[in-house]
């Protein structure tokens, strides 16, 4: 009896788009992606042979896109969780380990931020949303920005004549930030921040000077305005528990006063009764 000869039949179309990414080429797509400014859908062809043309990578297009689709999926899984984060609270020491986690889900979060954004969603128009919508969004972007100084991060060439000027602007923003914010932690923490933020992926954007200061400065105010804010909520909790404390050392002091009170009657009701027994109980005696 013949024995089959199973033959594995490699599919060489598939094995091919099993690239193993190194971090310098996603990197370097990824800068190149920022650079361009607008973002292809992920089945849009024609941007991501655009794109490899770009990048100068040895990678064909269709491996390019994969690698996008997944790239954005982690980065959505990340923004999603810090989102459930952010509405469960946060305390200021638990920054380092969120920020740990973040770089352990999603190494290249930084960069994909600029490209995809803070949202899940884009979708919904400014009628559409509510108050609370907005003040979510508010929390969420003032989050991030407790978690990462980098809102904007500079998208300049290192050695562009407006790099050093913006880095020591963006730097004296960040330590304003810092010391309002984050006095409570470590220098070692504080000097990670800095210099984080202080390598920007690089690239061949110009002009950005004002805009980053302004998004900045922006994203800053809108920290300062959500603390002072929660600073006054906190104000006027202490407030009500130390209203609502008087008032119930009012009410005791009521209460005691109406016990006393009734004690007092009590006593004088058992004393006349007593006296009355006395008084009749002579009477009948005397008789």
């Amino acid at each position: 009896m013949d024995i089959p000869i199973i033959t594995k039949v490699t599919n060489y179309k598939n094995r091919e788009v099993m690239h193993k990414w190194t971090d310098e080429e996603v990197r370097i797509l990824l800068d190149c992606m920022i650079e361009r400014g607008t973002i292809g859908l992920p089945a849009d062809r024609a941007y991501y042979d655009e794109l490899t043309v770009a990048s100068k990578l040895p990678i064909k297009p269709n491996v390019t896109r994969q690698k996008v689709r997944y790239l954005r999926s982690t980065y959505l899984k990340t923004v999603s969780w810090l989102q459930r984060l952010n509405e469960r609270g946060v305390q200021q020491w638990e920054l380092a380990d969120v920020r740990q986690k973040v770089r352990e889900m999603c190494p290249f979060y930084a960069r994909l931020r600029h490209i995809f954004g803070n949202k899940l969603s884009k979708s919904e128009s400014a009628e559409d949303k509510t108050s609370t919508d907005s003040i979510k969004e508010l929390e969420f972007d003032a989050f991030l920005a407790a978690l990462d100084v980098n809102i904007i991060e500079p998208k300049l060439d290192l050695e562009s004549p407006d790099f050093e000027e913006l880095t020591l602007e963006s730097t004296t923003i960040t330590n304003h930030y810092l010391s309002n914010i984050n006095n409570d932690l470590d220098d070692k923490y504080a000097e990670r921040i800095l210099d984080d933020y202080n390598s920007p992926p690089a690239s061949t954007a110009t002009n950005l000077k004002s805009s980053n200061s302004r998004g900045q400065i922006s994203a800053v105010e809108d920290v300062d305005i959500l603390r002072k804010a929660r600073l006054h909520l906190e104000s006027e909790k202490l407030e009500f528990e130390r209203y609502k404390f008087d008032k119930m050392l009012e009410l005791k002091k009521l209460e005691m006063d109406r016990n006393y009170e009734l004690r007092k009657l009590k006593l004088e009701q058992e004393e006349r009764f007593i006296n009355l027994k006395r008084k009749y109980h002579d009477i009948f005696d005397t008789s």
